[in-house]
């Protein structure tokens, strides 16, 4: 069974649930637009610091 996390509290909810059930907020699953940002090794080592200069201001809302 698949689980679905809460963005304001964390909590693990059924897959199915559109509220959470620990503090009620509306879950999200993964709307179009939404994006997750991946780095391997590699692209680390090089420049460490660029990654995460790179992330400056893309934070959650």
């Amino acid at each position: 069974m698949s689980h679905v996390y809460c963005a304001e509290c964390g909590f693990q909810n059924p897959e199915a649930s559109n509220f959470c059930s620990r503090c009620g907020s509306t879950l999200n699953k993964g709307e179009a637009g939404e994006q997750t940002m991946t780095f391997t090794p590699e692209e680390i080592a090089d420049d460490p610091g660029a990654a995460l200069q790179d992330l400056a201001g893309k934070g959650p809302a």
